[in-house]
C-alpha cells in the first residue's frame, strides 16, 4: 500500500531528473559552440590570410608551368621556320603542329605578319591580340608567348586558354579555389598580372 502510495512521487522525481540531464547537454552543446565560434573568429584572419596565400603560390606555379611550355614550342618554331624560310604553307603549318604537339586542349600556336595576320595556326583560336604576355575575353583569360624571327618578318604566337570557372573538386582538397577549367557556371574570378594574381 505504501508503495503504491509513493509511485507517483517517484515518478516525477525520476521525471524531474532526466529533464534536468536534457538541461544539462543543451547547456554542454551551447558553451561547445560558443567556444567553436569564438575560436574560429580569432583564427579566420590567420586562416584566410594562409589559404590566399596557398592558393597564390598554386596558381603562379601553374602559370609558370604554362609559359615554360609555350617558350619551348615557339623556340622549337622559331628554329624550324628560321632554318627554312621558304616553307611552304602546309609545311608552316606541320611546323606548329610538330612544335606544339597534336594533343593540347585548350592551347595553340600560329605565324603572324606584323599586322597581326595569321599566316598558319594549329590548335585553339586565339580571341585576342597576341600582343601581350596575358590577355582577356569575356570568359577566358589567355597567357601568350611570342619570338620574332626577324629576316622573314613573321613571328611566332603560342597561347593557352584558361577558363575563368571553378576548379574540379579533389577528394581530399578542402579549399575555396578561385580558379579554373570545366564548364562550370563563373561564380569566382581570378585576375593575373605580371606583378600580382589575386581572386574575388
Amino acid at each position: 500500500m505504501q508503495s503504491e502510495l509513493n509511485s507517483p512521487r517517484e515518478n516525477v522525481s525520476a521525471a524531474i531528473r532526466i529533464a534536468a540531464l536534457f538541461v544539462l547537454l543543451a547547456a554542454g552543446v551551447w558553451m561547445a559552440t560558443r567556444i567553436m565560434v569564438r575560436r574560429a573568429d580569432a583564427n579566420f584572419a590567420a586562416h584566410s590570410a594562409a589559404h590566399i596565400d596557398n592558393e597564390v603560390r598554386r596558381i603562379r606555379g601553374d602559370i609558370l608551368q604554362t609559359e615554360a611550355a609555350l617558350d619551348a614550342a615557339v623556340a622549337r618554331a622559331a628554329q624550324r621556320l628560321a632554318a627554312k624560310p621558304s616553307a611552304s604553307r602546309a609545311d608552316t603549318f606541320a611546323i606548329l603542329r610538330d612544335s606544339l604537339g597534336s594533343d593540347q586542349p585548350q592551347r595553340g600556336i600560329r605565324v603572324v605578319t606584323p599586322n597581326g595576320e595569321a599566316l598558319a595556326w594549329w590548335g585553339e583560336d586565339l580571341r585576342t591580340s597576341g600582343n601581350t604576355g596575358y590577355e582577356f575575353d569575356a570568359t577566358n583569360l589567355y597567357v601568350v608567348r611570342s619570338r620574332a624571327i626577324p629576316r622573314s618578318a613573321i613571328s611566332v604566337q603560342a597561347f593557352a586558354r584558361i577558363p575563368n570557372g571553378l576548379k574540379g573538386r579533389k577528394l581530399f582538397d578542402f579549399d575555396d579555389d578561385c580558379r579554373h577549367s570545366g564548364a562550370e557556371a563563373i561564380t569566382s574570378s581570378v585576375f593575373f598580372t605580371p606583378q600580382r594574381v589575386f581572386c574575388r
